[in-house]
């Protein structure tokens, strides 16, 4: 059995001590009173000695660390706001995980139908059902999410393809010619 055994504190290099008095002298040049520049140099020699003592080894990651949460994942406040969340995206995008999700969704109601999205073999009867630009959001592999106005038209599709059911002959039809939607269009009520 061993004892553990504290390790010596390394002491300050003298690379350190070069570098504090470097910045308090450009400190002291640039327009610093003697007090704030010896203030920088003292600031720059806590900032070396805090990398010595830590190591040139160590890794710090500066994000927000991780919860768990899944335990608190029920709930209509935290759907809601994950949900408006998840459709604030840049350059009228919406996020990815929505994305996902939007497409787990579809997968579900094509099984329904027996289609697979992913399927060759189907991708006729997929297309049929949910119109091209319907078909294409969900098959695509982005890195980014789809546009608003995209993923807009295919909730909406898939929602309606929710509702039909799945032996009605006009299921394909009325699903497939749904017109995108223009949500930036104005439009005036008289």
């Amino acid at each position: 059995m061993s004892v553990p055994t504290a390790t010596a504190p390394r002491p300050i290099t003298g690379s350190t001590i070069t570098v504090a008095v470097v910045v308090g002298f450009v400190g002291w040049v640039v327009g610093f009173d003697v007090v704030h520049a010896l203030l920088l140099a003292t600031a720059a020699t806590a900032l070396g000695a805090l990398r010595v003592l830590v190591g040139p080894g160590a890794t710090y990651s500066a994000g927000w660390p991780q919860h768990d949460y899944s335990g608190q994942d029920h709930g209509a406040r935290r759907e809601v706001a994950r949900l408006s969340w998840g459709l604030i995206g840049s350059e009228s995008r919406v996020e990815r995980r929505s994305a996902l999700r939007l497409r787990e969704v579809a997968v579900g109601r094509l099984a329904e139908r027996g289609l697979d999205l992913d399927s060759p073999d189907h991708e006729r009867d997929c297309r049929q059902l949910l119109g091209d630009p319907g078909y294409d959001t969900l098959r695509a592999d982005r890195r980014n999410g789809p546009y608003y106005t995209e993923f807009v038209h295919t909730v909406g599709v898939v929602e309606r393809l929710g509702m039909a059911s799945p032996g009605s002959p006009d299921s394909a039809t009325s699903l497939a010619r749904t017109r995108p939607l223009n949500l930036f269009r104005r439009t005036r009520t008289p």
